[in-house]
């Protein structure tokens, strides 16, 4: 089975990105096509003619990574999420139903931490743009500085801009570590929960073992 998903998977990937390659190739030649048809006039009011070229490029890189992987993993994502949710539910519908009830607060503490993470990171741009301005103001006026030896000064503002891009580094840092922590304990709690509510199952008979398992790990791959 390991084989045959290795085997499957790998022309999964083989076959999106002939199809991204295909399609990418067919439409460079209809805009080479289109280019040639058009007058001189056109190329002149254009301006640049390398951005023509230039354009298309990056245009044609973007259609491409959306063909061979984003189309792709969004297929096999939704369809290992509904096998796995159907699969959990036919083996054993209640632990599928403790798992989904977890999941919205697995969800609601990443949310909390992607937010409080770009706020952050906001304020560390902020931060940083801060003290570049300093550096650039001492650098635009080195004369000035050096002439009434203001250098240590100067030192001192750029260093004191620097301490806030300090604090908010570690505020990230500790944000990442306590959403991640969160995140994969409330994992682990939702994988103990399933195996003390599947112990009682298994002990009045309403499932064996095997399906438990089953049902856990199905859930657990459908949100991967």
């Amino acid at each position: 089975m390991a084989l045959g998903a290795f085997a499957a998977g790998w022309i999964e990937v083989l076959c999106w990105i002939l199809t991204g390659e295909r399609q990418t190739a067919v439409i460079r030649s209809k805009y080479v096509q289109v280019l040639l048809n058009q007058d001189m006039s056109f190329f002149d009011s254009y301006g640049n003619n390398g951005d023509i070229v230039s354009q298309v490029l990056s245009d044609v890189l973007i259609i491409q990574s959306a063909l061979s992987e984003k189309v792709g993993n969004y297929i096999h994502n939704m369809s290992t999420f509904f096998s796995g949710l159907v699969i959990g539910f036919a083996s054993c519908w209640q632990i599928a139903l403790i798992t989904l009830a977890t999941g919205p607060f697995i969800l609601a503490g990443g949310g909390m931490s992607n937010i409080f993470l770009h706020r952050l990171a906001d304020s560390i741009q902020d931060a940083y743009a801060e003290a570049a301005s300093t550096a650039e103001q001492a650098l635009s006026c080195i004369r000035t500085v050096y002439a009434f030896t203001n250098d240590t000064l100067a030192k001192y503002s750029y260093a004191t801009s620097l301490q806030a891009t300090l604090r908010y580094g570690i505020l990230i840092s500790l944000v990442q570590g306590l959403g991640l922590g969160f995140t994969y304990g409330l994992a682990i709690f939702s994988c103990a929960l399933q195996l003390w509510v599947g112990r009682f199952l298994v002990s009045r008979g309403k499932a064996s073992g095997g399906e438990i398992i089953v049902a856990l790990f199905a859930i657990i791959l459908s949100g991967l």
